[in-house]
């Protein structure tokens, strides 16, 4: 799996930063066996997805969770750790007719580093609500 910038783009692209009309950015994450996620990097709560993120790569997860929900403005992203040497998280979006997009922990990490160069992008204004972290058990 390879993460990439619009300056490069190879097959199974992952994690192409687009940008759409108005100045709204998306990044478009593939695994490479159909699996695609995209991500509008202005949604408030992807700091929160992130984290949960960094949560399962560090095995930080409360004792017999195995999942993790996280709520956003717009969405919400369910992750799994599917395998843990070599980590592999798998992620969807609940309600989405679309298989689960699998990652490494290489690309999770570039997703991580992704979000968290983009958080100017997502202002905080609390008239959309706020986001929210479960773990399923």
């Amino acid at each position: 799996m390879v993460l990439q910038t619009p300056e490069v783009a190879p097959r199974g692209h992952l994690g192409e930063l687009q940008s759409c009309g108005t100045q709204h950015s998306l990044a478009t994450i593939g695994d490479g066996c159909g699996g695609v996620l995209t991500l509008d990097l202005e949604e408030l709560g992807l700091d929160e997805l992130a984290g949960a993120f960094q949560a399962l790569i560090e095995s930080k997860l409360p004792p017999n969770a195995c999942r993790i929900r996280v709520l956003t403005r717009d969405d919400i992203y369910l992750l799994r750790l599917i395998q843990r040497a070599p980590i592999t998280i798998g992620v969807a979006v609940q309600g989405v007719e679309s298989q689960e997009v699998l990652l490494t922990e290489d690309v999770a990490l570039r997703v991580i580093q992704l979000l968290k160069s983009t958080q100017d992008l997502r202002f905080s204004d609390h008239r959309f609500g706020s986001s929210l972290i479960s773990f399923t058990l």
